[in-house]
């Protein structure tokens, strides 16, 4: 179970994006990255820069898995999407801080579920009311979903030091008594079964809602006899 500190702020929907992601690069257990979990640290480096450091931990999601790739790369995948939505502030959508036509801007790219580059092509209004903006990449832009151009490594900084803190291995070559001593290092819980989020529903039947009682039919007492009553006196008058 994830640390719970982190477990709190998670968002189901970055994680349906990061299952659809994950699906378009399925592929086979490989022997050459087991291999190279046995020859090889997966330890993240210290010593490139932010940026630098996700380019060489995404590059890990890209190879074919052994059985500890699947752990690593979701989270590590999700990480990297919630450190984009935590580095972007709130929309400003005051009419002077619009933005103006070829001005850089970042925008929410709802299927790819991360922000991306774009450049202002056109503002599309109705009277004085803003209804969309149209880019070199995409038209039809809410002003929610756009924002000042923000800063790459700064970005990267959040989205590398969560990933320090919450599974900081190299998902091409991570065995798993290492991720397992890993992950209990950065207060992940060991739990017996799974947590029973939403628990099922079940519809009763009219049948189902009668009582069984052993050795008769539901809804018959096994123990009157033709003629009586549930208290053990005939039925008639008295």
């Amino acid at each position: 179970q994830s640390p719970e500190a982190f477990r709190g702020t998670l968002r189901l929907d970055l994680m349906g994006t990061v299952l659809q992601d994950m699906r378009k690069n399925q592929a086979s257990w490989s022997a050459t990255t087991a291999a190279r979990a046995v020859l090889q640290s997966a330890d993240i480096s210290t010593s490139r820069s932010n940026t630098e450091t996700l380019e060489e931990i995404k590059s890990c999601w890209e190879r074919a898995p052994i059985c500890t790739s699947i752990v690593i790369t979701f989270w590590q995948r999700y990480l990297e999407k919630f450190a984009g939505c935590m580095a972007i502030p709130p929309p400003d959508l005051r009419p002077e801080a619009r933005f103006a036509v070829k001005q850089e801007v970042s925008y929410w790219n709802s299927n790819a579920g991360g922000w991306e580059k774009g450049v202002v092509v056109e503002q599309v209004m109705e009277g004085d009311r803003l209804l969309s903006y149209n880019l070199d990449v995409k038209k039809g832009v809410s002003p929610h979903e756009v924002r000042r151009r923000f800063d790459d490594e700064a970005v990267a900084k959040k989205a590398v030091d969560l990933i320090r803190k919450v599974v900081p291995l190299k998902a091409d070559r991570s065995l798993p008594g290492v991720l397992m001593k890993t992950m209990k290092a950065c207060n992940w819980s060991c739990i017996s079964q799974v947590p029973q989020v939403f628990r099922p529903v079940v519809k009763l039947t009219q049948q189902m809602l009668v009582p069984m009682v052993p050795g008769g039919v539901p809804g018959q007492n096994p123990r009157l006899s033709p003629g009586a009553t549930p208290n053990g006196s005939p039925t008639g008058p008295q």
